[in-house]
């Protein structure tokens, strides 16, 4: 693991006799690959790829971590590194931003909310959100900027969580074999946005108990997104083909997503 390696690297001790604490939920992570396996078996495409990321949008621990159909047909992690048009997806911190700055957000209609705004003022926000980019500036309200998963989740969790963005972790606790502990993550976070225009955002999503979703496809089909923060997770999943083409079905497959990540953060 990356996060470990780099980890170790910084602390200068050997993985021999260390005890490793993830922050994975393993109950919610074998949900998630039930309902990802049977959503892959709805598509009937061999071809069709999937990320998924849940986290605690309080503490930023990520709870579930799946990067594709099946590691051993191949383990590039699209989760991490994957990096993705999101298009529509890129639709809430369009509201976010305009109601950031005192603008009223059209929903259902981004570009008109975007004419509202300054280019520059979006990436600004983009980048404080958390997304890295790279970034079409003339196209951005357009949602013409590539993400990967987990910085979709940790934008989307910071609306959740009254603007305030998480830092994302996995290792919870390193501990030597005498369990003196080498390291321990704490909960750390970064004010973005006013706690009300992050939920005044949410409150433009699809509102369904406690949960508020967003769930699109971008650029023809080629990506599917399904964003979904409960009181205390937020998932975001993805569907795709690593060789992006646009996807047969998608209207049922969206259908299908919007459920699951309701159900893993409800």
């Amino acid at each position: 693991d990356r996060h470990l390696q780099e980890l170790l690297a910084e602390k200068d001790v050997r993985a021999a006799g260390l005890t490793i604490q993830t922050s994975l939920n393993y109950q919610l992570l074998s949900q998630c690959e039930n309902g990802i396996r049977k959503l892959l078996e709805f598509s009937n495409n061999p071809e069709l790829q999937v990320a998924c990321v849940v986290l605690d949008h309080h503490s930023g621990a990520i709870r579930v971590l799946i990067g594709g159909r099946s590691y051993e047909e191949s383990a590039f992690d699209r989760a991490l590194d994957s990096k993705i048009d999101l298009g529509d997806a890129f639709t809430p911190f369009i509201y976010a931003a305009a109601l950031e700055r005192s603008k009223l957000p059209i929903k259902g209609h981004p570009v008109q909310t975007g004419r509202q705004l300054q280019n520059s003022d979006m990436l600004g926000l983009a980048k404080r959100f958390g997304f890295k980019g790279p970034f079409n500036l003339q196209e951005i309200f357009h949602g013409s900027i590539i993400s990967t998963p987990l910085e979709l989740a940790t934008a989307f969790a910071t609306l959740a969580n009254d603007g305030k963005r998480p830092q994302s972790y996995f290792i919870q606790k390193v501990s030597e074999r005498f369990g003196h502990d080498v390291f321990t993550n704490s909960p750390r976070s970064t004010q973005v946005i006013q706690p009300g225009s992050a939920q005044a955002t949410l409150k433009l999503m699809t509102q369904k108990g406690h949960v508020s979703s967003y769930t699109t496809s971008a650029f023809n089909g080629r990506a599917l997104w399904s964003m979904a923060s409960g009181e205390n997770l937020t998932a975001v999943l993805w569907l795709g083909e690593d060789h992006a083409k646009p996807l047969t079905n998608r209207l049922k497959l969206i259908l299908k997503m919007r459920e699951l990540t309701h159900s893993w953060v409800d």
